[in-house]
């Protein structure tokens, strides 16, 4: 299945700017998480939107309403060494408002908070939307550009203070009075600004504006500031402290972007106006689409925050986990100790087994008296053995992933490489079939980080579930831990067909396995599934397949 980006993502609006909770600097991105639930539920006004009120949402899941699977919702995070939110990430998707566009658009709010290396959280907004496959004929209305809501909630939160750069955000226009206007030019002149700046003027005769500044401001919130002058004197004023090239008055507005320099009179075509009669033909939800899109293609063109959306949490984890494992394979203390604990325990083990056979021995030639001894004394023997060869597996893990990792100069850039990589990695965890290795070649499932995080949990979240804890329900375990689902069986529907479950089946090393158990990934409207079998004797898993194979649902939709 292609990916949105074939469907033509188009992003509707962007934003990003700064968030500092006032009271308790330490839980900005838990109130930022607060407003998003607030925002979540008024949204989507299901019986079981009482589900995005859970513990779930401050750190991972997914969720979508009971019988409207079209809606997603999925978190995810990165916490620190004392369990506080350092990056949460939200995607929120469901189809479009209109009933016929419903069918073809589907609308997608990213939501971030990201905290960088001096501490400051960020908030980033993204909303974009993408058509299905099947839409044929005329091209769907292109909606009204605004900002969400969602972002005029944040900004006016009491206890939440939201800047660009040095500039406070605002959902309303602010006045320019004749006391203020000298802040308002050094505003304009600085340097440092980052945020672009509206100037609605007014017209001489009459004193109206020519379009209504504070719902400019309202649509525009989290993009720019606008402020409008008081009166046609405000204006004059304006005009005696800008050189003529930089002016806006007598009905005009205009947009100030950061980097002016009065000196250039040149540069002042960056700058651009709009006279009165213009914003009068053009209307007012007309010309905000048109300003909302590019200045939000400025602000995500520009972004800075090391998270975007929950894409970005995947990268970020991967990154992670690759560089805690170079830091401890690399780390000499650490082979040594391993090394060191190994020798000890092995030692201890050998001389319980000399005491434990010993025992043993001198019971077997006693009366039958001695028989639940004997039992107790071989049990304990047993689990010794059994502790010492799990301590040989555990150094063996250990050394070839530590060979894996150190010859890794990259991440991985295609599935094979991926499934190759693991299978070096975890050998006496993970392995795959030649009809595994082609069907990675074949899928079109392109998220290389899901695919990354897929088969690491499998190893060292999954197999020792299955083969050292012994989970109970180590199915919904999994999915908590990794945020990925496990199914151990199929449909009834599915199993009921022979030729269906034949798919299922494949060899490895020259015997017959099954492969029905599966973990499903799932992004940016790619499906896919990873297909195993699980070898209680060697104590493997064992992919036999990448991609979706059919099931009655599917061969129904064909």
């Amino acid at each position: 299945m292609p990916s949105v980006s074939d469907f033509d993502l188009s992003l509707h609006f962007g934003c990003e700017f700064t968030v500092f909770n006032q009271n308790a600097p330490a839980k900005t991105i838990e109130t930022c998480i607060g407003c998003v639930q607030k925002w979540l539920m008024r949204t989507y006004k299901g019986q079981d939107a009482i589900s995005l009120k859970n513990p779930w949402m401050l750190n991972k899941g997914t969720w979508s309403p009971v019988g409207d699977r079209k809606v997603t919702v999925q978190v995810k995070s990165i916490r620190g060494a004392h369990q506080e939110p350092v990056h949460w990430a939200l995607r929120y998707e469901h189809p479009d408002a209109d009933k016929a566009a419903s069918r073809y658009r589907r609308w997608r709010t990213d939501v971030a908070v990201s905290t960088d290396e001096s501490g400051a959280r960020s908030l980033a907004v993204r909303l974009s939307h993408y058509r299905l496959p099947g839409h044929v004929g005329v091209d769907l209305t292109d909606p009204q550009s605004s900002s969400p809501f969602l972002v005029k909630e944040i900004i006016g939160a009491p206890q939440l203070s939201c800047h660009l750069d040095s500039n406070p955000l605002r959902t309303k226009a602010v006045e320019l009075t004749e006391e203020t206007t000298g802040d308002f030019i050094a505003c304009l002149t600085d340097q440092s600004r980052k945020l672009p700046i509206i100037y609605v003027s007014r017209e001489y005769q009459s004193g109206e504006t020519a379009i209504d500044a504070d719902k400019l401001a309202w649509v525009l919130a989290g993009l720019a500031n606008v402020y409008v002058a008081e009166s046609s004197w405000t204006d004059k004023l304006t005009e005696r402290l800008l050189p003529r090239d930089y002016q806006c008055w007598n009905g005009m507005l205009r947009v100030y972007m950061p980097g002016l320099d009065l000196q250039k009179g040149a540069d002042s075509v960056r700058h651009r106006y709009f006279l009165p009669d213009l914003l009068r033909i053009t209307g007012q939800e007309q010309f905000q689409l048109g300003l909302v899109r590019s200045l939000s293609i400025r602000a995500v063109g520009m972004s800075t925050a090391q998270v975007r959306s929950i894409d970005d949490i995947d990268r970020l984890e991967t990154q992670r986990q690759l560089q805690s494992l170079r830091e401890r394979l690399t780390s000499a203390d650490t082979a040594e100790e391993i090394q060191a604990n190994y020798e000890t325990y092995t030692k201890e083990i050998e001389r319980e087994n000399l005491e434990l056979q010993a025992q043993v021995s001198a019971w077997k030639s006693q009366s039958a008296a001695k028989e639940e001894a004997i039992s107790k004394a071989e049990g304990d023997r047993n689990y010794y053995k059994s502790e010492n060869d799990r301590l040989r597996r555990g150094v063996q893990d250990v050394s070839t992933a530590q060979a894996a990792f150190l010859s890794l100069s990259k991440l991985p850039q295609t599935k094979i490489a991926c499934g190759e990589f693991f299978a070096a990695a975890f050998p006496y965890r993970l392995c795959l079939t030649e009809r595994a290795f082609a069907s990675l070649q074949d899928d079109p499932f392109s998220d290389l980080d899901k695919v990354w995080n897929a088969m690491w949990h499998m190893c060292n979240t999954l197999w020792p579930m299955l083969f050292e804890k012994r989970h109970d329900d180590f199915a919904r375990e999994f999915e908590r831990l990794s945020t990925f689902e496990l199914a151990m069986t199929e449909g009834e529907q599915t199993k009921g067909q022979k030729k269906m479950m034949r798919e299922r089946e494949d060899t490895y090393r020259g015997k017959n396995i099954d492969v029905t158990p599966h973990i499903k990934l799932f992004s940016n409207a790619q499906y896919a599934r990873i297909y195993f079998h699980i070898d209680n004797v060697d104590r493997l898993l064992i992919i036999g397949f990448f991609g979706h194979l059919t099931t009655a649902g599917t061969a129904k939709r064909k």
